[in-house]
C-alpha cells in the first residue's frame, strides 16, 4: 500500500517543479518586455512630433539674411559678412531613426558637416533640439523652430546661453530642388537670384539673334 503514496508524492513534486518553471519563464518574459514598454512613450512622442514637423522641415534651406543682402547689394562679396555661422540645411525627415535625424549642414558657406535634430519637445512650442553648439558660448544649446504664414515658411535656428536666454538666431528660407551635391543650395539660390530671367542679345552688327535665352540658375 506504500507504492501509491510514493507515486502521489512524485506527481506532486513534478507539478510543483512545473509550476515553478512556468512562473520563472513568465518572470523572464516580463523582464525582457519591460525595456520595450518603457521606451514606448518616448517613441510615441517622437512619432507624433515627426508627423507634425516632417512636412514642414523637408527640403533644402538657405540663410535668409544673406540672400536678402545679396538681393539688395547685387554682390555676394559685399554680403559675405552676413552669411552666418550656418549657411544652409538639408532636411529629409524620411531618414529619421527613432527620435533622431542626422542631416547635412553648410557652415559659413565654406565647409559642411552633419548635425542631429531630435524629435523631442523644445523650449518653444514649435521647436526641436539640435546637436549644434556655439563655440563662443560654452554650455549653450540650440533649437530649430518654424514660423509659417499664408505665403511662406521660415526656419529659425536659435542658440540659447547656459542661463537659457536666447543669444543668436539665424533664419532660413526653403529653396527649390538642388542639382548635384547637396551642399550647393546657397550657391544655387544666389545664382538664380542674380541671373535667372529672360535674355536677348545682339551680334557685332547689332542684329538681334533669332532666339531668347531663359536662365533658371546653374
Amino acid at each position: 500500500m506504500k507504492r501509491p503514496a510514493f507515486i502521489s508524492w512524485s506527481c506532486l513534486l513534478l507539478m510543483a517543479t512545473g509550476c515553478q518553471s512556468t512562473k520563472s519563464e513568465e518572470t523572464a518574459n516580463s523582464a525582457a518586455e519591460a525595456p520595450v514598454a518603457a521606451a514606448s512613450p518616448a517613441l510615441a512622442q517622437a512619432e507624433a512630433l515627426a508627423r507634425r514637423f516632417g512636412p514642414v522641415l523637408r527640403g533644402a534651406w538657405v540663410n535668409a539674411g544673406y540672400l536678402q543682402a545679396v538681393q539688395q547689394t547685387r554682390s555676394p562679396l559685399q554680403a559675405a559678412g552676413l552669411v552666418g555661422a550656418v549657411s544652409e540645411l538639408h532636411l529629409n525627415p524620411a531618414a529619421r531613426t527613432g527620435d533622431s535625424l542626422v542631416f547635412n549642414a553648410g557652415f559659413a558657406n565654406h565647409e559642411g558637416a552633419t548635425l542631429t535634430l531630435y524629435f523631442r519637445p523644445g523650449r518653444q512650442v514649435a521647436a526641436l533640439p539640435t546637436s549644434y553648439r556655439s563655440y563662443e558660448l560654452p554650455g549653450s544649446f540650440t533649437e530649430l523652430s518654424y514660423e509659417a504664414t499664408a505665403r511662406d515658411t521660415t526656419l529659425h535656428l536659435t542658440t540659447y546661453a547656459k542661463n537659457r536666454q536666447a543669444r543668436e538666431q539665424l533664419s532660413f528660407k526653403r529653396t527649390s530642388s538642388v542639382p548635384g551635391s547637396q551642399l550647393q543650395a546657397l550657391s544655387y539660390a544666389v545664382q538664380r537670384l542674380l541671373f535667372a530671367g529672360r535674355y536677348t542679345g545682339a551680334d557685332s552688327l547689332a542684329v538681334p539673334p533669332s532666339w531668347n535665352s531663359r536662365l533658371m540658375g546653374a
